[in-house]
């Protein structure tokens, strides 16, 4: 169970980082997926493959998720049922970005069939309101093995993923699903054909749940800013971190009646996740590894290592005098914050000690 565990935490708990393994591409920029091959060596679905009788009533394949735990356990991850827009009924998942999901799939016909799921990503419903570069593919491994899948078994896969030809008569096969850092809806139309068929739509809704808005409140002592295209929707929260925010503004207000109000900028997107920055505002990462900051950021990547479960917010210095600074960063500990001092902004983060993604090390980007 130890070694299941460390496993976990590799995993779930930490940025995925494959970088002794050539097939493995976080930034989506290899090379390798500018003209994809087929990474499993898969039959396509043509029509040459045989399909059923459909006298013969074949049945249809079965799938169940199950996301695997810090204590190594796996649990079942239980679909809702939800209606398309044609008022079809769908599967709904609800997983959280970074998870990694073992998916069981088995067709009780008798014979050969075949699997395959064409995916369109929604990032828009998580928040990001930016398609250029659109969003990496899908990480997959299709080890058919139930133990998580080591480094070099996982590739980013393009739409659709075909599958290898299965035998049928019950018998479990596995693959293994990565979900992105960043928050969406991804729909998926699994398909099967041969002694199972199926033809169905299903979404899986990758987000932090519990997330609420801070909205513009007259005379509240805040104002609400950094709403730029690429993330229009930017002041999301935990609860306990909205009600901390509120009252800071309020108490601070009280203190300064004549002070302008406290800018609030970045929390967290709608559904939590990467909140990345892209090429704007003149920022600068560190892609290529040599320790300085000189490329330029990039969409659907860090920086922005925080602000991704609604604990963190970003109050700007600009209109707070410097003398009334030593007495806000009392009121941002007496509510509870703790505090980094970015220049032109502070970085609160108010993630309790109880909870299992408290840092540390404060950081903000």
């Amino acid at each position: 169970m130890k070694s299941v565990f460390q496993v976990v935490l590799f995993l779930g708990l930490v940025t995925p980082s494959f970088s002794a393994v050539p097939v493995v591409d976080f930034d989506g920029r290899n090379k390798a997926n500018e003209n994809p091959v087929n990474f499993f060596n898969e039959t396509s679905m043509s029509p040459q493959i045989p399909l059923a009788n459909p006298k013969t009533s074949p049945p249809e394949m079965v799938r169940k998720g199950e996301r695997l735990t810090e204590n190594g356990e796996f649990v079942e991850i239980i679909p809702e049922v939800k209606l398309n827009e044609a008022g079809e009924k769908v599967s709904s998942y609800n997983i959280q970005p970074n998870w990694v999901v073992r998916w069981q799939v088995s067709c009780p016909g008798n014979g050969t069939w075949y699997k395959k799921i064409t995916y369109a990503w929604d990032p828009a419903a998580g928040g990001h309101a930016h398609f250029n570069p659109a969003p990496p593919p899908l990480l997959v491994s299709y080890s058919q093995s139930a133990q998580v899948p080591t480094g070099s078994q996982w590739a980013y896969v393009r739409s659709p993923i075909n599958f290898p030809a299965l035998p049928g008569n019950g018998k479990q096969y596995y693959y293994w699903m990565w979900y992105p850092e960043f928050a969406t809806r991804l729909v998926e139309w699994p398909e099967a054909s041969g002694a199972c068929v199926s033809s169905r739509e299903e979404w899986t809704y990758v987000k932090e749940d519990g997330l609420i808005a801070l909205t513009d409140s007259p005379n509240s002592g805040y104002v609400l800013t950094g709403m730029f295209p690429p993330h229009p929707y930017n002041h999301q929260a935990k609860p306990a971190a909205i009600t901390a925010l509120r009252k800071i503004a309020f108490e601070y207000k009280q203190q300064f009646p004549t002070a302008l109000p406290l800018n609030y900028n970045d929390f967290s997107l709608q559904w939590g996740g990467l909140f990345d920055i892209g090429p704007v505002n003149g920022c600068l990462a560190d892609y290529n590894g040599d320790g300085v900051k000189d490329e330029p950021c990039r969409f659907w990547e860090k920086p922005h290592s925080t602000h991704r479960f609604g604990w963190d917010a970003d109050v700007e210095t600009e209109g707070v005098p410097v003398a009334n600074y030593a007495e806000l960063k009392k009121n941002f500990l007496r509510n509870g914050a703790r505090i980094l001092d970015e220049g032109n902004h502070w970085h609160l983060d108010f993630t309790p000690k109880s909870d299992k993604h408290y840092e540390e090390e404060l950081k903000c980007y």
